[in-house]
């Protein structure tokens, strides 16, 4: 099962933006009945908001299929 964590613009160089969705998984874990229960996740994925998969490579975010990076705005 997947969450939802943020959502958030990134900008490329040229001024398009795109709007990324940032998702993890949750992982089940056996914990002892006298530990308070922590959730653990995954690695983070991204998507665009229609859908897209998108890529987080140096230092931006790139979708599948296209040369351009976005970044993250500060």
């Amino acid at each position: 099962m997947k969450e939802l964590v943020r959502k958030f613009e990134a900008k490329s160089d040229e001024g398009k933006s795109v709007l990324i969705l940032e998702y993890r998984g949750i992982k089940d874990i056996l914990i002892p009945p006298d530990k308070e229960e922590m959730p653990m996740y995954g690695l983070p994925t991204y998507t665009t908001a229609n859908g897209q998969e998108v890529i987080k490579v140096n230092g931006g975010y790139q979708i599948l299929g296209l040369d351009t990076l976005f970044y993250e705005n500060d």
